[in-house]
């Protein structure tokens, strides 16, 4: 799969990382047990299957839902991951638009790909600015399709009181770095009551790893993940920052119990990041945007967990990678090569997708931004028209670092 490398922070303590040792070497599956219980009881779950990672946790969603060969409906617009997924499970691809103003769906578009046919629709929350499935389920209930939500960057946002991860059918999380719950690694399926007799013969056909790499990741996260100590990451040519790197499908494995630790104790501190979250946000939003930059809308019956702060910025605008403002997914879906043979043939074009590709830009929001760093970040906002150049990039090739 294209996995994104970038220096984006999760929160994470050493305090927990040395309580996560002890995880690694006894293996014992209490702590799993927790997290598992935690989860069913924050998303009103029927069931928690924990995994070494949200794609496969992804892909185990589409193989319950979509029979083999079958057609799942995604995004023109996300993560490289939801084509490895379909990859991995076998599966047919139709594509629907998004909103560039909301990072929501197009509803008029998702009526027009299921209307081509599809068995089941993922719906993706973005940045931790949560889509209303809710709404989504009502405008296609007459094609009676299932509903994967991908909550990879929505664990903690909330529509209308209900928690993103425990809006689909099936939902999928991830603990992944740059997650806004992260353990290193690790993903999970929930599954709601009407759809259990679906997973009942789903199967972890390895063992999870011990966790030492992902403490290893976790460290790095928390000691690079600071705006103003991300050159040093990015100057390392070894680690991949901002480039795609192909991997094949994930064989599903268990999920390591020092993960399962780092992202208990950072999910039970969810409220309070969030908040640290959202005073960043609201020192960016008292910048007054020069003319050109457009902050994405968010739907009063909804709260985000921001992930990160999104606006369009014109094309012509240059990132600050040393600040973390970051451009998007360098690619649409339709355009990332290994996603292309999976497309049913004569797809039509995502206008809105295409925007996102040329004009998102993301902020940083994590624990790690100082009050300094928010004034170096408004100065960014004020000043982007005088320091920015247009980049000559080729159209479909690859731009700036996507986000997570």
């Amino acid at each position: 799969m294209w996995r994104q490398q970038l220096p984006v922070s999760s929160w994470t303590s050493p305090a927990s990382m040395l309580h996560a040792i002890p995880r690694v070497l006894d293996r014992s599956p209490r702590t799993l047990r927790a997290l598992e219980a935690h989860a069913r009881h924050e998303l009103g779950a029927s069931s928690v299957l924990l995994t070494q990672s949200g794609t496969a946790a992804l892909m185990m969603a589409m193989q319950a839902l979509v029979p083999p060969g079958g057609t799942v409906a995604l995004p023109a617009y996300g993560c490289a991951d939801l084509a490895t997924a379909a990859t991995g499970a076998g599966v047919r691809v139709r594509l629907y638009d998004l909103d560039p103003l909301t990072l929501g769906v197009d509803i008029p578009s998702l009526l027009a790909t299921l209307g081509r046919g599809a068995h089941a629709v993922v719906i993706a929350h973005l940045h931790g600015i949560p889509t209303d499935v809710a709404a989504i389920r009502l405008a296609i209930a007459p094609f009676d399709v299932p509903i994967i939500e991908d909550a990879a960057q929505g664990l903690g946002a909330r529509v209308g009181g209900a928690p993103a991860g425990g809006l689909g059918d099936l939902s999928v999380l991830s603990f992944g770095r740059g997650k806004g719950v992260s353990g290193g690694s690790g993903g999970a399926l929930v599954v709601q009551a009407p759809y259990l007799h679906r997973v009942r013969d789903a199967r972890i056909h390895a063992e999870g790893e011990r966790g030492w790499g992902s403490l290893a990741v976790s460290l790095a996260m928390w000691a690079l993940g600071r705006p103003m100590l991300y050159r040093l990451p990015a100057s390392l040519p070894f680690l991949q920052l901002g480039e795609m790197v192909y991997h094949d499908p994930p064989v599903p494995a268990g999920m390591p119990s020092a993960c399962a630790s780092m992202a208990l104790a950072a999910w039970r501190r969810l409220p309070r990041i969030i908040e640290q979250r959202q005073s960043v946000v609201h020192a960016l939003q008292e910048q007054s945007a020069p003319s050109g930059i457009v902050p994405i809308s968010v739907a009063a019956t909804s709260a985000p967990s921001w992930l990160r702060y999104p606006a369009l910025v014109p094309s012509r605008a240059t990132t600050a990678p040393t600040l973390g403002i970051l451009r998007g997914y360098p690619l649409t879906l339709a355009e990332q090569p290994h996603a292309i043979r999976l497309l049913h043939p004569q797809e039509p074009r995502m206008p809105g997708a295409e925007r996102l590709r040329d004009e998102l830009m993301t902020l940083p929001t994590h624990h790690h931004v100082t009050n300094a760093d928010v004034a170096q970040l408004r100065k960014w906002l004020r000043e982007w028209p005088r320091d920015s150049v247009r980049a000559a990039v080729p159209p479909g090739g690859v731009r700036d670092a996507p986000t997570t």
